[in-house]
């Protein structure tokens, strides 16, 4: 129904999970959830790709159900894979999915050096999950504010760095697990320009930097996160629209890398 409605923009992600203490909420233990996650993706394309619905499988079992809507982008919508293992890539990259990681840019850019040969091994195999989408973007995520002044966006950030920090790790603190905090911390984000914050000017710096890092060709940008108010994030939204992605306009989702 939203591809219909969007006019074939709906994109779908699909993703594994990064929470044991998640996961263990629904009875299902971390390490066995791989085939699970397979056998899931494979029923939901199935339902997405037929006019009804028949699948046999370990976990998952439906007999001649009715499709009635089926998408307005043949066969499905394109697929989504975020991930910072290097476990993934292979199936990420062979099967062509668009692709989003987060994390120092030097660390994603040997992911997407992996991603980009598993892609050309795989590139001409039929039956790939999204072998209909011709161009994946392989893409680097980032948190950003920006203000007037760098003194102002920084400021921003470390505010709301503060409060979506608590928030991020709120399960494994709740079973006392503080492995993940340097992950998330600010002095790290600052370092690795995981957070990018700044004026204008600054901000397209880093991002030019980022990228190129990187090796990506797309970046996924979060404006609304921690304590933002609603007008703090539409502002550092306009800003980088009107200021930053300008400068990026030929170069961001230009395809694979020469």
């Amino acid at each position: 129904m939203l591809d219909h409605l969007s006019g074939g923009r709906l994109d779908i992600g699909i993703s594994r999970g990064i929470s044991p203490y998640e996961l263990g909420y629904f009875g299902v233990d971390p390490a066995g959830s791989r085939p699970i996650f397979r056998e899931a993706l494979d029923a939901i394309v199935a339902g997405l790709s037929h006019d009804r619905l028949t699948f046999e499988g370990e976990h998952y079992h439906y007999h001649d159900v009715p499709m009635e809507l089926r998408p307005l982008q043949q066969p499905y919508p394109p697929l989504w894979y975020p991930t910072e293992s290097p476990d993934s890539i292979p199936f990420v990259g062979g099967n062509g999915f668009n692709f989003v990681s987060l994390g120092p840019a030097p660390r994603v850019r040997q992911l997407v050096d992996g991603y980009w040969k598993a892609w050309e091994e795989h590139r001409d195999e039929p039956g790939r999950l999204n072998g209909h989408v011709a161009t994946p973007k392989v893409g680097i995520n980032r948190q950003v504010v920006i203000a007037d002044t760098d003194e102002e966006a920084e400021a921003l950030a470390r505010s709301a760095h503060a409060f979506w920090y608590g928030t991020i790790l709120k399960l494994w603190w709740d079973h006392g697990d503080h492995s993940k905090n340097g992950l998330f911390a600010w002095e790290g984000a600052v370092q690795h320009d995981t957070i990018i914050f700044g004026s204008p000017d600054r901000v397209r710096e880093k991002v030019a930097r980022t990228l190129e890092a990187s090796g990506c060709n797309y970046m996924s940008c979060s404006f609304a996160w921690g304590n933002l108010t609603h007008e703090q994030t539409l502002r550092s939204l306009h800003l980088f629209a009107d200021e930053v992605m300008p400068a990026f306009a030929s170069e961001v989702g230009a395809g694979t890398p020469s």
